[in-house]
């Protein structure tokens, strides 16, 4: 029983990542827009007044240049770390799995919270993967064709890098319910092997008696 509720809570997961997948496939594949205008300290440059052309390329070439030095190769670092750290945390969890619960003897609740920070786990290595593709993404765009709406892309990459952060925070809660519990237990049945254990040595002296 306690196999299937923590297989159902794992697969809920799963297909939560996978419909999370298919929305950021739907979007992969979608053309930015177009940038009509651009601002910057001098004002609003429009692309498609002619007196404004040569002001709005110089607008977007800088706005992209900013993007690819700052926004762009900050979040690919935080990205490549997190994920870094995500991986260890992921392997980790998994090798000592039966130090933090044993799986073969646990019950419901350490197992199933710690099937449901893996799944987290995992949901938050693909939510930071996604996000950090649509940031390089955007880079290549801004690089090659800044007159193209990347700031789009960096959004969606930007929503995605929250949501990898929020699995990130309730898979360590998991972590940490699981191996609670999971210590509560063995104090528990330590103190019950003990009373036992005490109860027949009273019994064998009375009898003895």
């Amino acid at each position: 029983m306690k196999y299937a509720i923590s297989i159902s809570v794992a697969v809920i997961l799963l297909l939560a990542t996978a419909m999370t997948a298919k929305l950021v496939i739907n979007n992969w594949f979608k053309i930015p827009k177009t940038i009509n205008a651009c601002k910057d300290s001098n004002g609003l440059h429009r692309s498609f007044i002619d007196e404004e052309f040569e002001d709005y390329q110089t607008c977007i070439k800088n706005s992209a240049k900013l993007y690819l030095e700052k926004d762009y190769a900050e979040s690919k670092d935080l990205a490549k770390t997190f994920l870094t750290l995500l991986s260890a945390i992921l392997v980790a969890s998994i090798t000592f799995s039966e130090k933090i619960v044993d799986i073969s003897k646990a019950k419901l609740l350490p197992l199933s919270t710690m099937i449901v920070c893996w799944s987290l786990l995992m949901a938050a290595i693909i939510f930071c993967g996604s996000g950090l593709a649509f940031m390089t993404t955007a880079a290549g765009i801004a690089a090659y064709n800044p007159e193209l709406d990347y700031w789009q892309l960096e959004a969606r990459g930007v929503n995605l890098f929250l949501s990898a952060g929020v699995a990130f925070v309730f898979a360590l809660i998991a972590l940490i319910i699981a191996g609670i519990s999971s210590l509560v237990e063995k104090r528990a049945g330590v103190i019950a092997t003990s009373t036992a254990l005490a109860e027949s040595q009273a019994i064998s002296t009375d009898s003895q008696k």
